[in-house]
């Protein structure tokens, strides 16, 4: 019941709250689609925005009607800013994020967390002494076909859960590697489509299956030459419910396949592709998709009987998370996207690339 509640006031937006001021910290394309969710939010207003780059940040805040900096100091030592988010390289995002606790801001980091776990761990114990909120931006955790499954597998509808799948199948031509210095690098990127990409479905895949305990990877790079991190990678997973699990990324499918998950057992199994959901095959359930989420393919006991199962308009799912984050700064109260479960995400990547380097399985936690 608390998890319901909880999950229901992430999803609305409430008047008669005091407004809180935010600050964006880098102004790359990621930083204009955070620019625009946040002029959505009731509860919230965009100050300032900062990058070393005048132009880019001169352009965003001409875009966006507010004042922004070359120097990100001069952001976190306005007192009309409360909550910072940072979207700059993710290499940078340790010491920025150290500043804003010395400054007394909340923190959004765009994914991931930072560049290594032992930077997450110092950024998260930072912002847990100085008693400030910290999240990660995985939106799709607010999809409403991702919060209708994690209904479903918390209530049992799909009975006990045996397997889970991620598959991130796009594609990255050379103009993507060469759009941003770093781009393609360890040291600039911290990885290739699996941290870049692949991510945010393997942040949904443990945000409905649990923990992940052990993985198995292989990764290559085999259709980029010049860059130094991995396009493609094929692991197995086991997570500590007992069930397994399969996750494939490729930035080399050529032109762009899909974003899939995939949910078994004994009783259902569900199919979210592209963020819609796919396919609703649950045992004795009389649910049918919305035209915009696919085709319900009806099989032997599978009934359809006219209900609708999704709202027909799917919501800005990144303003849904700010203003979830919002909330919990107003409210005093855990962001839906804890700090920690972010961190977990970012372990099972860290995992799957020990895997591939040393061609072991890897135990998470050890």
């Amino acid at each position: 019941m608390i998890q319901k509640m909880r999950l229901w006031n992430a999803m609305q937006k409430v008047k008669g709250d005091a407004m809180l001021g935010i600050g964006i910290i880098g102004c790359g394309n990621i930083s204009r689609m955070h620019a625009d969710a946040i002029s959505t939010i009731n509860n919230a207003t965009l100050v300032a925005v900062s990058s070393r780059s005048e132009h880019k940040a001169e352009q965003l805040a001409n875009r966006m009607n507010c004042d922004y900096h070359l120097d990100y100091h001069q952001l976190l030592s306005r007192s009309d800013i409360t909550i910072v988010m940072i979207c700059t390289p993710n290499q940078t995002h340790l010491q920025i994020a150290l500043d804003a606790v010395a400054a007394g801001k909340h923190i959004i980091v765009e994914k991931p967390l930072a560049n290594n776990l032992a930077d997450v761990d110092t950024m998260i114990n930072a912002c847990k002494k100085a008693k400030l909120k910290l999240t990660s931006i995985f939106q799709h955790r607010f999809n409403p076909a991702m919060l209708k499954l994690k209904q479903a597998v918390d209530d049992g509808l799909l009975g006990r859960i045996n397997f889970g799948g991620c598959y991130e199948k796009i594609y990255r031509g050379d103009s993507y590697f060469e759009s941003s210095p770093g781009r393609g690098t360890w040291a600039g990127d911290g990885g290739g489509v699996v941290i870049m990409n692949a991510i945010h479905y393997i942040d949904s895949l443990q945000f409905i299956m649990g923990p992940a305990v052990e993985v198995f990877s292989y990764a290559a790079t085999l259709a980029h030459d010049d860059i130094e991190v991995e396009d493609v990678s094929s692991s197995v997973i086991k997570f500590a419910n007992g069930a397994l699990g399969t996750i494939e990324a490729s930035s080399a499918a050529f032109p762009k396949l899909h974003s899939r998950l995939e949910i078994n057992g004994d009783k259902g199994s569900v199919v979210i592709e592209n963020h819609r959901l796919k396919e609703w095959r649950i045992q004795d359930n009389d649910m049918q998709l919305h035209p915009l989420y696919g085709d319900l393919i009806n099989q032997g006991q599978y009934a359809n009987k006219g209900a609708q199962l999704e709202p027909s308009l799917r919501p800005n799912v990144v303003a849904e998370q700010i203003n979830d984050f919002v909330l919990a700064v107003l409210h005093d109260r855990a962001p839906y996207v804890s700090a920690d479960s972010a961190r977990h995400s970012l372990a099972i990547v860290y995992a799957i690339y020990e895997s591939a380097k040393t061609g072991k399985a890897v135990k998470l936690g050890q």
